[in-house]
């Protein structure tokens, strides 16, 4: 509560109608529909952490991007998460049983400042993951 969550939709979310139910009866919980994705690092950039919960995600573009805006992740322990979060370095992995009581000690072990001192770590490991470095490594297999 002593936090406020953002939770971003777009136009088609099949999930959209869910999570407003659920949210509806908290007061520090804000949906915004992200009309066009430029605006996505804007909004991500003003972020303490960025929170990923979907299970079973074979790589999680959401953790990538919040990391290459320098932004930590608070995701789940379990598949392409493990491989782009580095735990205590860019996010925070969490119980992939998680409850409600693990996600807020997550939200609240994220503050400012500690969000700040992981910034060149997330950019370090969300370059691992880019276009240029993608071509790189595809490029020294046919070499």
């Amino acid at each position: 509560p002593s936090r406020r969550v953002v939770i971003l939709y777009g136009e088609n979310d099949s999930q959209k109608a869910e999570f407003m139910e659920l949210g509806a009866c908290f007061d520090n919980i804000i949906f915004h529909k992200l009309s066009k994705n430029e605006h996505l690092p804007w909004i991500i950039s003003g972020s303490i952490a960025t929170i990923a919960l979907s299970k079973n995600e074979d790589f999680g573009m959401v953790a990538t991007e919040s990391m290459a805006c320098g932004i930590p992740v608070i995701a789940v322990d379990e598949g392409g998460y493990r491989e782009t979060v580095i735990h205590y370095q860019t996010g925070l992995l969490i119980n992939a049983n998680f409850s409600n009581n693990d996600i807020r000690d997550a939200i609240l072990a994220l503050d400012r400042e500690k969000s700040v001192s992981m910034e060149t770590s997330c950019h370090e490991q969300a370059e691992k993951f880019s276009l240029s470095q993608f071509r790189s490594l595809l490029l020294s297999y046919f070499s």
